[in-house]
C-alpha cells in the first residue's frame, strides 16, 4: 500500500473552476494538516474534512496495490 494522500480544496463560491485536487506525500500533508494526519494514521477512517471561511479541504488516504 502507498501512503499518499489526495487533497481536494473547494471554495464556497460554488464555482467548479476553483476546486482543485492533487496528491501529496504524508510529510507534505502533515505540514499543513498535522491534526488531521494524526487522526488518519491512528484510526480506520480514510478521509477527513477541514472547513474554514473560504471553503473545505478534503484529505483522503490513497491506497494502491503493489
Amino acid at each position: 500500500m502507498n501512503g499518499d494522500y489526495l487533497v481536494t480544496l473547494t471554495h464556497d463560491s460554488g464555482d467548479a473552476d476553483v476546486n482543485r485536487s492533487f496528491e501529496m506525500s504524508p510529510v507534505e500533508v502533515a505540514v499543513h494538516f498535522p491534526k488531521e494526519v494524526k487522526i488518519l494514521q491512528s484510526s480506520p477512517i480514510i478521509a477527513v474534512s477541514v472547513k474554514n471561511e473560504h471553503g473545505t479541504a478534503f484529505i483522503e488516504k490513497q491506497f494502491t496495490q503493489d
